[in-house]
């Protein structure tokens, strides 16, 4: 028999539990930066559209546009989604057609000129949230 192998075993069950623990901090710091970010870059004159804009644990509110996500399979308890636009930012063209305004400003139309927001914010923060998040796993598993 190998001496300390329930020990051993108890450390390794852990394990998951103490990176999901640490996990979650950080990952709730990389969404609030990147939903600040993407409220900065909407226009001013779209108000409504810049107060929808956030961020849940889980699947998007109801009625939002899920624009993104962050998490993985491993870890399938933690999942962030970032969304942007609800009800009160649908609006309608000329022949009554509705369209998500959350996706107009970010991709534009024939007749308005794009003011990118989402992705432009989410691209600037991916590096660095990937490297906080491997970071935080790396120095629970040292320290478990």
């Amino acid at each position: 028999m190998v001496q300390g192998l329930d020990a051993l075993k108890r450390r390794f069950e852990a394990i998951p539990h103490k990176i999901i623990d640490d996990l979650k901090p950080v990952m709730e710091r990389y969404a609030d930066r990147i939903v600040g970010h993407m409220r900065n870059l909407v226009p001013e004159k779209e108000g409504k559209l810049k107060r929808s804009i956030g961020w849940t644990w889980g699947a998007a509110p109801a009625g939002s546009l899920k624009i993104g996500n962050v998490g993985g399979r491993a870890f399938g308890k933690l999942s962030i989604t970032i969304y942007a636009g609800d009800d009160s930012t649908i609006v309608a063209n000329s022949r009554g057609v509705e369209f998500q305004n959350a996706l107009i400003q970010e991709f534009g139309t024939s007749n308005s000129p794009a003011s990118p927001y989402f992705y432009t914010s989410w691209r600037l923060e991916r590096r660095a949230a990937k490297g906080a998040m491997t970071r935080t796993i790396r120095k629970s598993i040292k320290n478990s």
